[in-house]
């Protein structure tokens, strides 16, 4: 389509376009090149930004690509200086990075609420904060005569009124818009810098339209919405050439609704046919009526509408069935979670002892039904004192700050759930690894964090046992919660110590297990206590867990994909062994692939490998062939000539591994076999990183597994990382909040993968049977 302005009304401007080489955003970057500008596109994916290049550059536009995470400082501040020493000058910033996708408010975990605020909300912020000294006047490389630059940010209308299943995302537009306004009034006063926004509608041919409005909601959003129609991206750029260019140079603090005023429609109540006559019925029954009877009018409109001759009857049925409730719910809407209330076969409530799924043989998982903390009742909690195992193994540093509280959130909604149905909560967990009392692995350092979560102040105890702990216990109020000191700081506890076990007992009412990192040791605080203390049952980690490790697993949606990686074949025996008899394909890689290369008879130079673990290697190659599970195992890799960060590195064929040479990561093939494989999956599963991923050069196998799991997760895959390193992996990437589960248990994953009983989850309570 012709653009309306004309061609050289951004010549000599340089714009910075984050998200820039997709997308809304690749339109942008076209369209405002077309017009004279220069163009620097941000990105994190290498290759989508190289491709975006080499597209503008072959429309004549001068373009550069900048990898970068918005959301980091560091990066944007690399970036925006990275343009300015380019192009000499930054004019335009253009905000259109964003992350989203479907879930419900109940599925949504916070970390995928924390994603996409960081994404779009602090992302913005941090960019438009790094490029203020170049687009304020007078600033680098502006003539102090001229005026300031313009930054617009890409928004939404999904928090004009309320979007369904899009709470994430509504609310980081709302703060994007919030921002776009502050911005404007601060640096518009100060700095003469102009500060706009856009709200695009639903728009063709774009990652947030697959994303965010799905083919079965389009098609249900097209019957009841009359001003429902696809813009182009073009619609959008040009929005942008008027904001960002002279024509708009009166505008600020403006977001731009284009969507054709679809964020203004609402259901049509009536045909207009039916309007015309009902409106002439009720007239003439006001005149006949008093108010006060306008209830009975209103429950009788509908049979004077059927019996008038003017309005077809089928018009009256459409007004009828226009005034209900309309249903807005998407099969492919993506499921985050699985619960008995949703869907049995997902829930810990599934069927012991499974004998097969869909020809696919199981392990037999055995008494895994557990009764859940969310089965209990106010009634059975309030005032009740319950012991709660939690796994708050959080890594400190040397000022013993917490650097990670990824697990201390995860507690939390076990928690809460039980001081706001008026529990007493006793709080037990382990810190690292003490030999007796070790002031270093002290919890006091949990405290305020856990105070700051609950929005209440924790008390904590000395001691997790004896007088003074009885005390506490005592005087602890409905809704309150005393943090008992490091458990471990007891021989006794790693030794499951019946009598140690009884006085962690004698503290509290009842039991909840939410440990899921520890499940699978048989300590005090895990598997003791549960002789003395009923109901003893599952938090909702823990249940959250065993509903993916082993409900989605053993009866996942297929294709069922794993993934497998680590350092050796020894320690993943187990795992490959039990996902041979579920998955449909297999995934390896890892320094554990040396090892079937060399019982392949192929060269690994100086790669690990296990040679007594030779003929197994061979045995699984084997059974899965005779399985019908599809082994890949990678084609190239990438080797180094030691094991260091500034080793020299090449990409050779996987027969090619030359002495003195040892493989760190796979190889580029190798990369895309692997995605195109996933592409067809339904169900995936990951454990174990592809290389080195410690060190930057070996890890571009690991973070593009990373990125393929988040971009098939977006898509409705099913997508669970089975701990360890694997979830090191998706939060270095920043793609952590987008993946259906990530697991909390490291060894607790394997061993359940593995299809071993837990004894941390086989000595709670079993659920009320039901059918599976």
């Amino acid at each position: 389509m012709e653009s309306p302005f004309k061609p050289e009304v951004l010549k000599g401007k340089v714009a910075l376009i984050t998200g820039g080489g997709s997308g809304i955003g690749f339109e942008i970057s076209s369209q405002f090149g077309k017009h004279g500008a220069s163009i620097a596109i941000m990105g994190r994916r290498k290759q989508v930004l190289d491709d975006a290049v080499s597209a503008l550059r072959s429309l004549g536009i001068s373009a550069i690509g900048l990898e970068g995470d918005v959301r980091k400082q560091e990066d944007a501040k690399r970036v925006v200086e990275s343009t300015f020493q380019h192009f000499g000058r930054i004019d335009i910033l253009v905000n259109s990075a964003a992350g989203n996708f479907l879930a419900s408010a109940e599925d949504l975990t916070p970390n995928g609420f924390r994603t996409v605020m960081d994404i779009d909300a602090v992302g913005t912020f941090t960019m438009c904060h790094a490029a203020l000294k170049y687009l304020k006047k007078g600033g680098p490389g502006r003539d102090s005569s001229s005026s300031g630059g313009s930054i617009l940010n890409i928004s939404a209308t999904l928090h004009y009124t309320a979007s369904w299943y899009q709470i994430h995302v509504s609310a980081a537009k709302a703060a994007v818009d919030a921002t776009t306004r502050n911005l404007a009034l601060e640096w518009g006063t100060d700095y003469d810098i102009r500060v706009n926004g856009i709200a695009p509608g639903p728009i063709a041919g774009t990652p947030g339209m697959s994303k965010l409005v799905p083919e079965e909601i389009e098609s249900k959003a097209r019957e009841y919405m009359p001003l429902y129609k696809l813009g182009e991206k073009w619609d959008i750029a040009m929005a942008a050439l008027y904001l960002s260019c002279d024509s708009g140079k009166f505008v600020n603090g403006l977001t731009m609704a284009v969507d054709r005023g679809l964020w203004l429609s609402k259901p049509r109540h009536l045909p207009k046919e039916a309007v015309k006559e009902l409106s002439r019925v009720v007239e003439k029954r006001s005149r006949a009526k008093p108010v006060a009877m306008a209830s009975t009018a209103a429950s009788s409109t509908f049979s004077l509408l059927k019996s008038t001759g003017v309005v077809a009857s089928s018009a009256a049925t459409r007004a009828r069935a226009s005034l209900l409730p309309v249903p807005f719910k998407s099969v492919s809407a993506r499921p985050l979670g699985f619960s008995a209330v949703v869907d049995s076969r997902f829930s810990v409530h599934v069927a012991s002892k499974v004998q097969s799924v869909r020809g696919k043989g199981t392990r037999g998982v055995v008494s895994m039904a557990k009764k859940s903390v969310g089965d209990l009742t106010s009634a059975d909690l309030k005032g009740k004192k319950v012991f709660v195992r939690a796994d708050l193994n959080v890594p400190l540093d040397d000022n013993q700050t917490i650097t990670d509280d990824t697990r201390i959130r995860a507690a939390i909604p076990t928690i809460k759930y039980l001081i706001d149905n008026g529990a007493k909560v006793i709080l037990s967990t382990h810190l690292g690894r003490p030999k007796g009392v070790t002031p270093k692995f002290s919890l006091a350092p949990l405290v305020p964090r856990l105070s700051e979560l609950l929005g209440i102040e924790v008390k904590k105890a000395d001691d997790c046992i004896g007088p003074e702990v009885e005390s506490l216990v005592a005087a602890l109020p409905e809704g309150g919660v005393l943090l008992l000191e490091n458990v471990r700081f007891y021989k006794e506890e790693e030794k499951n110590d019946p009598e140690f076990a009884k006085k962690l007992a004698a503290l509290a009412d009842l039991y909840v297990n939410d440990a899921f990192g520890t499940a699978h040791r048989a300590h005090a605080s895990t598997e003791g206590v549960t002789k003395f203390l009923k109901p003893s049952v599952a938090g909702f980690l823990l249940q959250k867990e065993l509903d993916y490790l082993v409900g989605a697993v053993s009866n996942p949606k297929r294709p069922f994909a794993a993934i497998v990686g680590g350092s050796k074949v020894s320690s993943k025996i187990g795992v490959i062994e039990s996902l041979l008899e579920k998955c449909d394909i297999l995934l390896l890689g890892g320094g554990m692939i040396f090892t079937f290369y060399k019982a392949q008879g192929l060269s690994v130079g100086s790669s690990l490998v296990e040679e007594d673990k030779l003929e197994l290697a061979t045995e699984l190659l084997a059974k899965a062939k005779a399985k019908g599970v599809s082994l890949l195992l990678p084609t190239d890799v990438v080797v180094a000539d030691k094991f260091a960060p500034d080793a020299n590195s090449k990409i050779v064929p996987a027969s090619g591994i030359e002495d003195g040479w040892m493989g760190l990561d796979i190889g580029p093939d190798s990369i895309k076999t692997f995605n195109e494989a996933l592409d067809t999956t339904q169900t995936v599963i990951w454990n174990g990183p592809m290389g080195v991923f410690e060190m930057e050069k070996f890890a571009a196998g690991t973070e593009a597994i990373a990125n393929k799991l988040a971009e098939l997760s977006e898509k409705g895959v099913t997508t669970i990382i089975g701990g360890g390193d694997s979830v090191a992996a998706v939060e270095k990437v920043g793609v952590a909040g987008v993946m259906s589960h990530i697991s909390t248990g490291g060894g607790a994953s394997l061993e359940l993968l593995e299809g071993k009983v837990l004894p941390g989850v086989i000595a709670l309570d079993e659920a009320v049977p039901v059918t599976v």
